[in-house]
């Protein structure tokens, strides 16, 4: 199974692409906290509500994931603890695609670490889709990308391929000059130039600008995630 990232920043789309996968019957949603209205007195009677609808919701599992007790009044809930309900709701609701809007928005670290935790385990056994519109909620989780742009979707991407796509260069200006091929982003600071390449390098070519000096890496997720929703890199996409 995978897990998803669909990025794109407010109003491109992100919620009506969710909207339209969760009206498959092996769906679940999970729509952010300020979206949702959480029925019942306690954690544990929402739980029970929300089975009425999916019936294969495993309530004694959504208890568990829980870091807080399930008969915990609602309204002491933290606008965090909501987003961790709703989401762990989701988890447990038997579904095999489960759609997360946004689940890491008014969460702190710590809980930001432990649903990251979940949504890997959850993977596991179903087919993940989480929308933010922040890289760093995606970078190190998700294994697919789905830009959202002015309400189209692009991609989707394969992130170690894109990744091994756009190598990096940095060196003497005129040497990094002699092995690239179509740039993507390029940078020049005095004699030293930074290039993100538009292709990969072969593994000859690889070798070539190492033994030339120049330094040969990757992006790291969160900048790959960035460049990847940037409008040029989309207008590119559309060539």
């Amino acid at each position: 199974m995978s897990i998803y990232g669909v990025i794109g920043p407010n109003g491109a789309g992100k919620t009506y692409y969710l909207h339209t996968l969760a009206q498959l019957p092996t769906a679940a949603l999970a729509k952010a906290a300020p979206d949702t209205q959480i029925f019942g007195a306690t954690p544990r009677e929402y739980f029970h509500i929300l089975r009425t609808g999916w019936n294969q919701l495993d309530v004694s599992h959504a208890e568990s994931l829980l870091d807080f007790p399930a008969d915990t009044p609602i309204k002491q809930l933290s606008l965090g603890q909501r987003q961790l309900l709703i989401a762990v709701a989701t988890l447990a609701s038997g579904k095999q695609a489960l759609l997360f809007d946004e689940p890491f928005n008014g969460l702190d670290v710590d809980h930001r670490t432990i649903l990251r935790g979940m949504l890997i385990d959850a993977a596991e056994s179903a087919d993940i889709v989480v929308t933010s519109q922040h890289s760093q909620d995606l970078a190190g989780l998700v294994d697919t990308l789905i830009v959202i742009h002015n309400q189209d979707a692009y991609g989707p991407y394969d992130v170690e391929k894109l990744r091994a796509t756009h190598p990096v260069l940095r060196g003497s200006a005129d040497l990094v000059t002699q092995v690239t091929g179509p740039v993507l982003a390029k940078k020049t600071l005095g004699e030293r130039c930074e290039a993100i390449l538009a292709a990969a390098l072969s593994p000859s070519n690889a070798a070539h600008a190492r033994a030339l000096g120049i330094e040969v890496s990757y992006l790291d997720p969160t900048a790959l995630i960035d460049l990847a929703s940037t409008s040029s890199y989309i207008e590119r996409s559309k060539k």
